[in-house]
């Protein structure tokens, strides 16, 4: 998340142009090719990373209270998405939770994901260099999803420098301000709860 005159930015690349309000503080590598990969990640984000997120935090927070609205009221709130896929992924999100095809499909692409980030980071300890760049920005908030329903089993088990970067990520100043800051402790250890007894669905999806 970017903050800018009182307003919240999201999407990493929206994230990339709010940025350039602040030009002495670019987070962009100067090296060409590293400025492309950083570009990579951000477009991974937006295509993959974060759809991906929705699918599997939505049915966790969610799905309960729109299964006690009645038909009608769910379909007047599902009417109001723009989109017809995601439209037609939160009816599938609704009637079948976790066992959804959705949450299969997001689980695999965070894993594909986190398989990709540790070979990027076996060889410099960020994701683009040895600089933390938009790159980092744009990903790690995403991490927060896993951290806050306690699947991180998801990394730390295999992926020793994907839970160093995290590590370092969640350490700095303005992650503990913009992300961890953002759920009350409250919230945090209900999430926690929730992510327990969920995870046995979500490792389904995970290569044995």
């Amino acid at each position: 998340m970017f903050v800018h005159r009182s307003v919240k930015t999201y999407m990493p690349s929206a994230i990339s142009m709010s940025k350039d309000a602040y030009p002495e503080v670019s987070f962009r590598p100067n090296d060409p090719i590293l400025k492309s990969q950083m570009r990579f990640w951000m477009k991974h984000v937006d295509v993959k990373l974060h759809p991906s997120c929705g699918a599997i935090q939505w049915p966790m927070i969610m799905r309960d209270s729109m299964l006690k609205r009645s038909e009608d009221e769910r379909n007047v709130l599902l009417s109001k998405i723009p989109e017809k896929p995601r439209r037609e992924r939160q009816k599938r999100l609704i009637q079948y939770g976790l066992d959804a095809p959705d949450v299969s499909d997001a689980v695999k692409t965070y894993y594909k994901t986190i398989v990709d980030m540790e070979k990027a980071l076996s060889q410099h300890k960020w994701l683009v260099g040895n600089e933390f760049s938009l790159a980092d920005i744009c990903v790690s908030p995403y991490f927060q999803t896993l951290h806050q329903f306690e699947w991180t089993g998801i990394y730390e088990e295999k992926f020793p420098k994907v839970t160093l970067w995290y590590a370092n990520c969640r350490a700095r100043q303005s992650y503990k301000e913009a992300v961890i800051a953002e759920v009350p402790q409250s919230t945090f250890e209900a999430l926690g709860r929730k992510g327990r007894e969920s995870w046995p669905k979500i490792k389904l999806h995970l290569p044995s």
